[in-house]
């Protein structure tokens, strides 16, 4: 199971867990992150985290994006 923080305005699934905002999914798909680095395995039987990352000046369009439809793909 894994659990991705795509609240990308009010992200606040890496509170819950304990981790660190980034990297995460915002720099995911802007590229500036691999998957291996912004899943967080899960603790104690929890799910794995992909936490939002840092929006900045991310547009909400970067959601819909086919980069992302693929990412997501990928990870099925």
């Amino acid at each position: 199971v894994l659990v991705i923080d795509s609240d990308i305005r009010l992200p606040s699934v890496h509170t819950m867990a304990g981790i660190d905002l980034a990297p995460g999914f915002v720099e995911l798909l802007t590229e500036n992150a691999s998957l291996k680095e912004v899943i967080r395995p899960g603790k104690d039987g929890t799910p794995d985290v992909i936490p939002a990352g840092e929006a900045r000046l991310t547009s909400p369009d970067l959601l819909n994006s086919d980069h992302t439809k693929k990412i997501l793909d990928g990870l099925k």
